[in-house]
């Protein structure tokens, strides 16, 4: 068996991106992580959603995944850079695209839906 690709989430909305992927990538084979025990991660510490991100990580290298994607806005936000220090294998993470979307829009305006954590971080400023 080929190595997945690792996926994980701090709940199911990265259900959609494994959707996805599974449409675009039809010979891959994937393992998806959902962290229903500690949704949500937009309440906790920067230091808690690393603890958690590192341990999915973790998670999904011991089942020998060969890349991590990371389903989550606010791990990927608060975690990913460090993460990658971390972490020996690919990592990839997943952003609100705001950019683009101010681009699409005709009125120039767009509404975001995402927690505090995900919009404090360094990566909207």
């Amino acid at each position: 068996m080929v190595n997945p690709i690792g996926i994980f989430d701090s709940g199911i909305g990265g259900l959609s991106i494994l959707n996805k992927l599974k449409e675009i990538l039809p010979n891959e084979n994937f393992i998806y992580l959902a962290d229903n025990k500690n949704f949500p991660y937009g309440g906790k510490s920067k230091k808690e959603i690393f603890s958690l991100s590192l341990k999915n990580c973790e998670k999904l290298i011991s089942l020998n995944c060969k890349i991590i994607l990371i389903a989550c806005n606010t791990s990927t936000t608060n975690s990913i850079q460090k993460l990658r220090k971390s972490i020996s294998i690919p990592i990839i993470g997943i952003e609100p695209a705001l950019k683009p979307a101010i681009n699409y829009t005709k009125t120039k305006q767009i509404g975001v839906l995402a927690t505090k954590k995900t919009l404090g971080s360094k990566l909207f400023f």
